[in-house]
């Protein structure tokens, strides 16, 4: 079981193709209606790969006292699985952790309809100097009052931002976002970024297609990159359809934090839609029914113009098989519908 803990998420927009977010105002509707920027974020939906300076938007940034580590992590057993078929084998000499994450990080991009994404020697070395860091000096609050951000008076420091952590390690290619996390267990880690909304974003979405992943005792980190460059025609759901055993809630337990449902938390589990363009209709049914649910529609941070997150007012009924669709603009129109089934 994923032990409950908050979710540090840092991200830089980059100068070409960030805008297009949207005004910061809480849709709450039947539906929704809300527009993305045809250029979108790094990695080039218009089939072209940005190689534009990483700029800090500010957005992620926390000044909260970190998480704690509580108990051992949980253990692996076993050799970590393959990548799932159409997708390449990962680099040799990366730790079987970083091959874990892999695996789990395509099997849900696969299941999403969002391209294999990459695994980048030098993203994991930057990401594995981070926890290292990170692990080193948790017990020293000023060393990580922003876990993303390495002091450099601290033990094992290495660079001071996640993009300049990547540079160091070799990473040629444009630097994105990180995301962390306080298992110290590579597979629960990536669930546990998916289950949310701010940290699921760089893992599913079809423009971001490189990452790497460090993990030391109470500690994992995954750095991505812009990568091979993706069709704007792509269109990615998560859930996925006939996905089954999906989760019923969301507790908002992330770091930036998204807004809370008008009846408080817990709301149901978090939906979302990648795509460039536009995004006219989104809808959630309860399989039989005729009257989509209400949902509320989390306010995009800079960089992601590229994705819509929503979520039910309240959790969603277990064992139950709910009805998604949507309708967009992406210099064609489109129409997508799906099912998942939530955990019995």
């Amino acid at each position: 079981m994923l032990r409950l803990r908050w979710l540090w998420l840092s991200s830089f927009a980059v100068a070409v193709g960030c805008g297009g977010g949207d005004d910061g105002a809480v849709v709450d509707d039947d539906g929704g209606t809300e527009a993305g920027d045809e250029t979108g974020a790094e990695g080039g939906p218009d089939g072209t790969t940005d190689t534009g300076a990483a700029t800090d938007t500010g957005a992620a940034t926390d000044t909260g006292t970190p998480p704690t580590d509580t108990g051992p992590p949980p253990t692996d057993t076993g050799p970590p699985p393959p990548p799932p078929p159409g997708c390449p084998a990962a680099p040799a000499g990366i730790s079987a952790a970083a091959l874990e994450a892999y695996a789990a990080v395509n099997a849900a991009r696969t299941g999403a309809g969002s391209p294999c994404a990459a695994v980048n020697a030098a993203l994991d070395l930057g990401a594995e100097k981070h926890c290292e860091y990170y692990v080193a000096n948790k017990k020293t609050a000023s060393c990580i009052a922003n876990p993303h951000v390495e002091v450099a008076t601290c033990a094992s420091f290495y660079a001071a931002n996640f993009n300049e952590r990547e540079k160091k390690a070799g990473y040629t290619g444009s630097p994105s976002s990180e995301d962390m996390h306080f298992l110290g267990s590579a597979k629960p880690a990536v669930q546990g970024w998916i289950d949310t909304v701010y940290h699921r974003y760089p893992i599913i979405d079809p423009w971001t297609r490189e990452f790497g992943y460090g993990g030391a005792a109470g500690c994992d980190t995954m750095d991505f990159g812009a990568g091979a460059s993706t069709p704007k025609t792509v269109v990615a759901v998560y859930p996925y359809d006939g996905q089954t055993n999906v989760p019923i809630s969301f507790n908002g337990a992330e770091s930036p934090a998204p807004p809370a449902p008008p009846t408080g938390w817990p709301s149901g589990y978090v939906l979302g839609v990648h795509y460039t363009g536009t995004l006219s209709v989104y809808t959630i049914t309860k399989a039989g029914a005729t009257t989509p649910i209400p949902v509320l529609t989390v306010p995009k941070l800079s960089y992601q113009s590229n994705a819509t997150f929503f979520y039910t007012h309240k959790p969603l009924e277990k064992g139950t098989k709910y009805l998604m669709h949507a309708e967009g603009n992406n210099g064609a129109a489109w129409k997508k519908d799906w099912s998942f089934t939530t955990a019995p």
